[in-house]
């Protein structure tokens, strides 16, 4: 991982304003993980700089409950994701303004045009892959994110990502690019407490691979039921004790339900819907193996998730996920279902051992890490643009 240049000559943030108006809990599992974890460490920060976190109405009761030491301002923002991102443009510049910010963080992926010294958290470039590999899904939602994504990288003071395979691909998107970038590792989510198994989860169903996460094409979660389809063509034995068990939202998955049924899967493929973190970390831990077929992602919580609590990881075969991986998950390409349903039916027969290859930085890697070094970023930046 890039470090960031050396700040000990750099003045230290008096105040450091966390931007994130767009963020509504419960809508994504990897935003919610990134900014509550962020904000926990932030919030045990040993030092003199105030932190500040903007956030809407819906977001800023929780946040206060969860982080009482953290200072909240409530704005009120549009709910329509057009009208959000206008506002976020047009308004939100002269309300940050009010708060006399000294370094600005925004924590997901775009940012308005401000005179203040900024860092952008860039988690992915989704929005570039889907106009290249999937230009008639939502054109005009990915091709306007694309645009603005791209516009909020220009004008940011310094980008993070959290991965180097993210960062390089920002330089290939953006060759003309003069801010400089760093990649600065995400760590997992600590186990819940608590678990417990799904009431919709029948009792027959032993041995399964999980793929959870939400249905959007890039997650490619269609890959795991043709690789069901062949393994009942091909490994009757196998496929009869084997299942796929799903979490996507069941208003989601219609057509994933009719590929099933398309193809003779559907006794053997569960739709569970949504569940709760108790409930996932039952099926993660009891789970033969986890599957993650995307054919594009930014990080990958889910992967990093999984190795830490010593699972079985059958992973595609992209640039994140064999950096997050670090040599500890059986890759696969995820565009051939062959090669997915042996690695289901080895998993579930438990013929892969779990990959215990050591990865210096990723083993001891943790949330207080990421923090302190996006703090190094964040002084780097004081002495860019204007403080006044």
């Amino acid at each position: 991982m890039p470090s960031p240049h050396s700040a000990t000559a750099t003045p230290r943030p008096k105040r450091v304003i966390i931007v994130a108006p767009r963020f509504f809990p419960g809508r994504t599992y990897g935003a919610e993980t990134y900014l509550y974890s962020l904000l926990a460490e932030l919030e045990q920060l040993d030092s003199d700089v105030e932190v500040v976190i903007v956030v809407n109405e819906d977001a800023a009761a929780p946040i206060r409950a969860r982080f009482p030491r953290l200072k909240v301002v409530t704005v009120k923002v549009p709910r329509v994701n057009f009208a959000v991102y206008l506002w976020e443009q047009m308004v939100l510049p002269r309300l940050l303004r009010q708060l006399g910010p000294h370094v600005l963080f925004f924590p997901f992926n775009i940012m308005p045009n401000v005179s203040w010294p900024s860092v952008l958290m860039v988690h992915d470039m989704v929005n570039d892959y889907y106009s290249r590999e999937h230009p008639k899904f939502k054109p005009l939602l990915f091709r306007s994110r694309r645009r603005a994504i791209h516009a909020s990288i220009a004008r940011a003071s310094m980008i993070v990502t959290p991965t180097v395979a993210v960062a390089d691909e920002i330089r290939m998107l953006m060759p003309r690019l003069s801010v400089p970038v760093v990649s600065i590792h995400e760590a997992s989510f600590p186990a819940v407490a608590d678990e417990r198994r799904p009431v919709q989860l029948a009792e027959g169903v032993k041995y399964f691979v999980l793929q959870s996460g939400h249905h959007a094409p890039h997650k490619n979660l269609a890959l795991g039921i043709q690789a069901m389809a062949i393994l009942k063509a091909k490994q009757t034995d196998e496929y009869e004790k084997t299942y796929l068990v799903m979490t996507a939202e069941r208003h989601d998955i219609g057509d994933l339900e009719e590929l099933t049924r398309n193809l003779g899967v559907e006794e053997h493929v569960v739709f569970l819907g949504r569940v709760s973190s108790e409930e996932l970390e039952w099926l993660v831990r009891n789970a033969s193996a986890l599957g993650f077929p995307s054919q594009y992602e930014g990080f990958g919580l889910g992967v990093a998730e999984g190795i830490d609590r010593g699972k079985v990881v059958l992973a595609a075969d992209t640039p994140v996920f064999r950096e997050v991986s670090h040599g500890r998950a059986y890759l696969f390409n995820p565009r051939d279902a062959e090669e997915y349903a042996r690695l289901i039916a080895d998993a579930a027969m438990q013929r892969l051992p779990i990959l215990n290859i050591q990865a210096e930085r990723h083993k001891n890697w943790t949330w207080r890490d990421h923090v302190h070094q996006l703090m190094l970023v964040l002084e780097t930046v004081v002495p860019q643009g204007d403080l006044k």
